[in-house]
This record gives structure tokens, C-alpha cells and sequence, in this order.
């Protein structure tokens, strides 16, 4: 097995943890989920608020994406991935309360 670090030996053995807690593996992320399988929210949100809304969202990693889809008008996509639409539709209505997030409709080819 590979070493972490490129060490073929230390602390805890061959290529082992610090810890003696045996072999440290490199963490592979999953493969990513096609957006057409998320389920997708659009809101019209104030431009002030959309770095607020991206750096909390981004805390739930592999959970979901927001993607500015038009910057004039303020409209953002939240694509939600399977498995976690009942907890994120917990945490938007959360959101809603500090933020003022409108939902819209949103349709554009491609997407």
C-alpha cells in the first residue's frame, strides 16, 4: 500500500499512522453526481447576500453546488443531491429567515 508522504517507513511501522494505527490511505472523493440527477432550487437573492449564502452552503460539502445562472438579476441555482433534498429544504427555510431569498422559476437550455 501506498505511503502517505511518500514515506516507505516511520512512526507506527511501514508506511503506518503516526499513531501506530496502521497504514494511512490517500482519501479518494467520490465520483461526482451528474447535475441532471439534483434537484435544483432558484432564488433571486441581493448581490450582498450571495457570498454569505456560497461560503454557508459550501460547509456542506458533497451535499450541494450553488451556481450564480444570472448575475444581473441575482437568480442563483442551488442543485441539490439525492438523498439530502429533505435536510437542504430544512436549511433554505433556515436561510430564508436571516436572507431574503425569493424563489423563482427558472428555465434555460442546456440546463
Amino acid at each position: 500500500m501506498p505511503a502517505l508522504h511518500g514515506r516507505a517507513s516511520g512512526p507506527g511501522g511501514p508506511g503506518g499512522h503516526p499513531g501506530g494505527r496502521g497504514p494511512v490511505m490517500a482519501c479518494q472523493a467520490p465520483p461526482p453526481v451528474p447535475l441532471s440527477d439534483a434537484v435544483c432550487r432558484y432564488f433571486r437573492v441581493k448581490h450582498r447576500d450571495m457570498v454569505y449564502l456560497k461560503f454557508i452552503l459550501e460547509a456542506y460539502e458533497g451535499t450541494n453546488t450553488m451556481s450564480t445562472v444570472d448575475n444581473v438579476a441575482g437568480i442563483i441555482r442551488i442543485a441539490v443531491m439525492p438523498g439530502f433534498v429533505a435536510e437542504m429544504d430544512d436549511l433554505l427555510a433556515e436561510l430564508g429567515r436571516r436572507v431574503t431569498m425569493t424563489p423563482v422559476s427558472w428555465e434555460q437550455e442546456g440546463e
